[in-house]
């Protein structure tokens, strides 16, 4: 968290200077902090670059990360958003899980429903020679 601290101080300062460019004062500045902002040009940072002139240019990232307020409030809202995806991907794992229980609910009723659509027509359709078959036995029983 300190080197976060201190890249986010730097970065805010690089952000109050209304020129970019490295006059004496920054330049002292940069050597001084030198580390941290060779971090700060390498991934996982990435939010300058700064030009052989020496002239401080904000990537994308930094672009973003100075309109969010900071470096610190950046890492807050990526880490938030990683909670929230965690969240969200738990979540469609839980009703992925819930959707296939339901269709195998809805696939074994439709298998009980054509059974007993099946029995249903095969007695509709054959019931008169159920009802001979079943009178031939009756008189068979009876002699």
């Amino acid at each position: 968290m300190d080197i976060d601290k201190n890249i986010d101080d730097i970065f805010k300062n690089i952000c109050e200077r209304p020129n970019l460019s490295m006059d004496l004062d920054f330049l002292m500045y940069y050597k001084r902090n030198r580390r941290f902002f060779d971090l700060m040009t390498k991934p996982p940072f990435e939010l300058i670059e700064i030009t052989p002139d020496k002239i401080i240019r904000f990537t994308k990232i930094g672009r973003q990360v100075k309109k969010e307020g900071g470096w610190l409030i950046h890492l807050n809202n990526e880490e938030r958003n990683e909670i929230e995806d965690k969240a969200i991907n738990k979540r469609i794992s839980e009703l992925t899980i819930e959707n296939l229980e339901l269709q195998n609910k809805q696939l074994k009723n439709k298998i009980l429903y054509a059974i007993i659509g099946g029995a249903i027509g095969f007695l509709l359709a054959n019931w008169k020679d159920i009802l001979v078959m079943l009178q031939a036995i009756d008189k068979s029983s009876i002699q």
